[in-house]
């Protein structure tokens, strides 16, 4: 029974999010639990949108790509390329081969392939970043570059950057495949739309997590210091700058040898108009 009330004990110590007093371990007052489970939210957002099969829906196109979506997925491993057709003109026609042996006819361009994978590796280092803002952020730290980052919030602000590129590259992919799709319809005069699908709007999720998350390291007091025991004590009970300046105002002054003393001024007296 006793080993059961330390357990309960050492939990309550463990999910408060007080700073307590110098009595605690240093590590222990750097912890911040709920920028910590916003992290953690982000990491399972943005794993979630790397393995998610749907980032791009389109329609009126005649891409052959199954349930007219693309994915992240499909361009993770090297592919192929076949080109047909007159160079850059309506005539010319993309088939790209996934290393799954999936082909995608007049679905997407070398550039809209390197896009697509500049918006994964984004992704995957939001995910670092955020996975690491999460262990300091439950476990807290001693080390002075790692209190740095974790004051300041600079793994949390670098997430945030990584989601908004990689939601930008995403729209500029899509501004490509409107492009590629409306020189190739399904069906003459159709109109041609790319959308949004759901990996778009987790990244987006995600980004939103992380902007919390830095607030609430950047707002939250930082814990107080315990002071060294051998640092010694002022015994007058007056700072620095008050010992300081009693000796900048002192009434002797040093000119070599010995000391002159300062004459004090003459009293004040009225000036009065003749």
């Amino acid at each position: 029974m006793p080993n059961f009330r330390n357990y309960l004990q050492d939990l309550r110590v463990w999910f408060s999010f007080q700073n307590g007093g110098s009595s605690r371990p240093p590590k222990l007052r750097e912890r911040n639990l709920l920028a910590a489970l916003l992290s953690i939210s982000s990491v399972a957002m943005m794993s979630i949108a790397l393995a998610e099969p749907r980032w791009f829906h389109y329609y009126g196109g005649s891409c052959n790509a199954p349930s007219d979506t693309l994915s992240l997925l499909m361009f993770y491993g090297a592919g192929t390329w076949e080109v047909e057709g007159k160079s850059a003109s309506a005539d010319e026609h993309y088939t790209y081969t996934t290393h799954q042996n999936q082909k995608l006819v007049d679905c997407v361009t070398p550039q809209i392939v390197l896009l697509i994978r500049l918006v994964s590796t984004f992704s995957f280092l939001a995910v670092i970043m955020s996975l690491v803002a999460f262990f300091l952020e439950t476990f807290g730290t001693k080390h002075r570059l790692s209190k740095m980052l974790l004051h300041n919030a600079i793994l949390n602000i670098m997430t945030v950057i990584m989601c908004m590129l990689s939601d930008g590259f995403c729209y500029w992919a899509s501004d490509l495949m409107h492009e590629m799709i409306s020189d190739h319809l399904k069906y003459p005069g159709s109109v041609a739309e790319v959308r949004f699908d759901v990996g778009y709007y987790l990244v987006a999720a995600a980004g939103a997590a992380a902007v919390f998350a830095a607030a609430c390291n950047l707002m939250r007091p930082l814990p107080a210091t315990p002071r060294d025991p051998d640092e010694p004590v002022n015994p007058t009970g007056r700072g620095r700058l008050v010992s300081d300046a009693n000796d900048v105002f002192s009434d002797e002054i040093d000119v070599g040898d010995g000391f002159v003393r300062l004459t004090a001024p003459p009293p004040y007296t009225p000036y009065t108009a003749p």
